[in-house]
């Protein structure tokens, strides 16, 4: 059955398609007898299919072609452009090598710049060092040379003055006499160092020279040149004089307005200020025939020490009517074992003399008093009593 529908439907096929052969025959047969290229119509239109056919393949194969020609193009040119963005970037890394390398070398050149700026300085204070050493070496070999003349002339001078011998003072007669040159010389010396307190300094060589010749009638000037002179020095001493008194008065009133403040401070009849650090124990010091034990420290305003006698141990024990008005003031204001501290205006002290060498004209005294022990008039009584009968015993 199948292969009688397979046979039919061929047969059906080849009849239509040879219909269609004859009529499209006819066709072209009449356009062929129009056309001038004697092809039959078939074949004419089998060559233009097949011109169309290879001209598309042809265009295409061109377009390929073309677009295989622009992509080896881009390509290439994308090959180029990597290939010149490395060596752009290569110089770069070059350029910036060189920028490197020339910063670091600048660099250099301006440390070495510094430091030879910084030797050259230290060069300059080196040079001026070594100039001022070789003035102050002039300078000192100056003095030197005017020192050895110097001591060429206190040599002779010293050779021309008498030596004595401790054979020559083994006689009673030499012995005083040079006994009062001692003590005229430190006489001498205690008006140096007055005057040194004063900032006054006085030349021994000088000094000695007239004291030689005034004791041998041998005076290089005359009365009134002596006289003037004489004065001249007066007049400097009481100037200095003055002006230390001056200094020590407002060193006093600074150091009084500091003292008044302090809790306790309180001012005695007499002038003097004082404060009781501590009253101490028993009953208060009295009696003129009271023996009264002290360790004192004597200091100026400034606070330079000039005695401690704590410091070095000692203490006085005297009478209480034996002690200067200043102290029997101060002691009846306390007890046994009682310590207490005194500022001293130097009209109840050492005046505008001072006491040379360590306490200047118009110097305000600090004392720091404490008592070690009292023995009070009854108790003395009874101990000379007590030791009355043991001997009578």
């Amino acid at each position: 059955m199948n292969k009688r529908k397979v046979f039919f439907s061929r047969c059906v096929c080849f009849s239509v398609f040879y219909a269609l052969i004859i009529i499209f025959s006819g066709c072209q047969f009449t356009y062929a007898s129009g056309n001038d290229s004697h092809i039959p119509g078939v074949l004419e239109y089998a060559l233009k299919y097949g011109s169309e056919k290879q001209k598309e393949k042809s265009d295409a194969e061109k377009s390929s072609s073309q677009q295989r020609r622009k992509s080896q193009t881009l390509a290439t040119e994308s090959i180029i452009s990597e290939s010149q963005l490395r060596r752009r970037s290569r110089q770069q890394e070059i350029m910036l090598e060189q920028v490197r390398r020339e910063n670091q070398r600048l660099r250099q050149e301006k440390q070495k710049a510094i430091i030879s700026k910084d030797q050259q300085q230290k060069n300059n204070e080196l040079q001026s060092h070594i100039d001022d050493l070789q003035n102050e070496l002039k300078t000192t070999q100056k003095a030197l040379t005017s020192s050895k003349a110097e001591q060429l002339k206190l040599k002779s001078a010293l050779d021309a003055m008498p030596v004595m011998t401790p054979a020559e003072l083994e006689r009673d007669v030499v012995r005083q006499d040079y006994a009062a040159g001692v003590v005229m010389g430190q006489d001498l010396m205690g008006m140096q160092e007055g005057q040194s307190l004063l900032g006054l300094k006085t030349d021994n060589r000088t000094l000695l020279a007239g004291l030689r010749d005034a004791l041998n009638h041998q005076v290089q000037i005359n009365d009134e040149v002596l006289q003037k002179a004489v004065n001249a020095n007066e007049l400097k001493v009481k100037q200095a004089r003055e002006s230390v008194i001056k200094k020590q008065k407002a060193a006093s009133e600074k150091y009084l307005a500091g003292f008044r403040k302090i809790k306790g401070a309180k001012k005695d009849k007499s002038g003097f200020w004082y404060r009781v650090d501590y009253m101490g124990d028993g009953k208060p010091i009295a009696g003129e025939e009271t023996r009264v034990e002290v360790v004192v420290t004597e200091a100026l305003t400034d606070g330079k020490v000039v005695e401690d006698m704590d410091a070095v141990g000692r203490s006085l024990v005297m009478k209480l009517d034996d002690y200067p008005q200043l102290f029997r003031d101060a002691l009846i204001k306390i007890k046994n074992h009682g310590t207490m501290t005194l500022v001293v205006p130097p009209e109840l002290a050492y005046g505008d003399e001072g006491y040379p060498p360590k306490i200047p004209p118009g110097a305000t005294m600090v004392y720091t008093l404490r008592v070690e022990n009292v023995t009070f008039q009854v108790d003395t009584q009874k101990d000379d009593i007590s030791s009355s009968r043991s001997r009578s015993d």
